[in-house]
Protein backbone atom coordinates (compact mmCIF):
# COMPACT_ATOMS: atom_id res chain seq x y z
CA UNK A 1 0.00 0.00 0.00
CA UNK A 2 2.97 2.77 1.04
CA UNK A 3 4.79 1.77 -2.40
CA UNK A 4 1.32 2.70 -4.26
CA UNK A 5 0.94 5.86 -2.14
CA UNK A 6 4.33 6.39 -3.24
CA UNK A 7 3.98 6.20 -6.76
CA UNK A 8 0.88 8.02 -7.20
CA UNK A 9 2.85 10.72 -5.99
CA UNK A 10 5.63 10.28 -7.90
CA UNK A 11 3.62 10.14 -11.11
CA UNK A 12 1.47 13.14 -9.92
CA UNK A 13 4.37 15.10 -9.15
CA UNK A 14 5.95 14.57 -12.63
CA UNK A 15 2.54 15.17 -14.60
CA UNK A 16 2.25 18.53 -12.79
CA UNK A 17 5.47 19.44 -13.81
CA UNK A 18 5.27 18.48 -16.79
CA UNK A 19 1.84 20.34 -17.43
CA UNK A 20 3.94 23.65 -15.90
CA UNK A 21 6.58 23.69 -18.74
CA UNK A 22 5.92 26.42 -21.18
CA UNK A 23 4.98 24.91 -24.68
CA UNK A 24 7.18 27.52 -26.49
CA UNK A 25 10.17 27.84 -24.50
CA UNK A 26 12.46 29.73 -27.12
CA UNK A 27 13.04 33.20 -25.86
CA UNK A 28 11.83 35.56 -27.73
CA UNK A 29 13.87 37.60 -30.69
CA UNK A 30 14.81 40.74 -30.32
CA UNK A 31 13.89 43.38 -32.69
CA UNK A 32 16.79 43.13 -34.85
CA UNK A 33 17.05 47.12 -35.32
CA UNK A 34 17.22 48.00 -31.30
CA UNK A 35 19.95 45.02 -31.63
CA UNK A 36 22.34 46.46 -34.06
CA UNK A 37 21.76 50.18 -33.27
CA UNK A 38 22.58 48.96 -29.39
CA UNK A 39 25.34 46.75 -31.30
CA UNK A 40 26.99 50.14 -33.36
CA UNK A 41 26.46 52.35 -30.40
CA UNK A 42 28.36 50.12 -27.80
CA UNK A 43 31.28 49.37 -30.48
CA UNK A 44 31.76 52.91 -31.51
CA UNK A 45 31.62 54.58 -27.99
CA UNK A 46 34.21 51.75 -27.12
CA UNK A 47 36.67 53.02 -29.73
CA UNK A 48 35.98 56.52 -29.52
CA UNK A 49 36.48 56.09 -25.99
CA UNK A 50 40.11 54.24 -26.53
CA UNK A 51 41.23 56.88 -28.90
CA UNK A 52 40.41 59.24 -26.83
CA UNK A 53 42.65 58.19 -24.26
CA UNK A 54 45.49 57.60 -26.40
CA UNK A 55 45.26 53.92 -25.96
CA UNK A 56 44.86 53.44 -29.99
CA UNK A 57 45.87 55.83 -32.72
CA UNK A 58 43.68 57.45 -35.35
CA UNK A 59 44.39 54.89 -38.21
CA UNK A 60 43.37 51.71 -35.80
CA UNK A 61 40.25 53.22 -34.64
CA UNK A 62 39.65 54.82 -38.29
CA UNK A 63 40.60 50.93 -39.73
CA UNK A 64 38.19 49.17 -37.16
CA UNK A 65 35.71 51.31 -37.51
CA UNK A 66 35.50 51.48 -40.91
CA UNK A 67 35.13 47.28 -41.35
CA UNK A 68 32.54 47.21 -38.40
CA UNK A 69 30.64 49.56 -40.47
CA UNK A 70 30.90 47.49 -43.74
CA UNK A 71 27.46 47.20 -45.02
CA UNK A 72 25.34 43.35 -44.81
CA UNK A 73 22.23 42.94 -45.87
CA UNK A 74 21.62 41.09 -42.58
CA UNK A 75 21.95 44.17 -40.44
CA UNK A 76 19.34 47.14 -40.71
CA UNK A 77 20.84 50.25 -42.56
CA UNK A 78 18.74 53.08 -40.55
CA UNK A 79 20.49 50.51 -37.24
CA UNK A 80 24.09 51.75 -38.54
CA UNK A 81 23.15 55.49 -39.53
CA UNK A 82 20.88 56.27 -35.83
CA UNK A 83 24.17 54.85 -34.27
CA UNK A 84 26.36 57.13 -36.03
CA UNK A 85 24.45 60.25 -36.55
CA UNK A 86 24.45 59.81 -31.92
CA UNK A 87 27.99 58.75 -31.84
CA UNK A 88 28.78 61.93 -34.07
CA UNK A 89 27.31 64.46 -31.61
CA UNK A 90 29.43 63.15 -29.11
CA UNK A 91 32.54 62.27 -30.44
CA UNK A 92 33.71 65.37 -32.81
CA UNK A 93 37.18 63.94 -33.00
CA UNK A 94 36.67 60.26 -33.51
CA UNK A 95 37.33 59.10 -36.95
CA UNK A 96 33.70 57.92 -37.35
CA UNK A 97 32.81 56.71 -40.83
CA UNK A 98 30.40 58.78 -42.88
Amino acid sequence: MLLCRSRLFVLTFLATGIACLPLNARAQQLDKQSYWYGFYLGITSTVCELHKIGVINENYAKDYLAGAFQSDPDIPAAAQKDALDQISKKYKQCPIPR
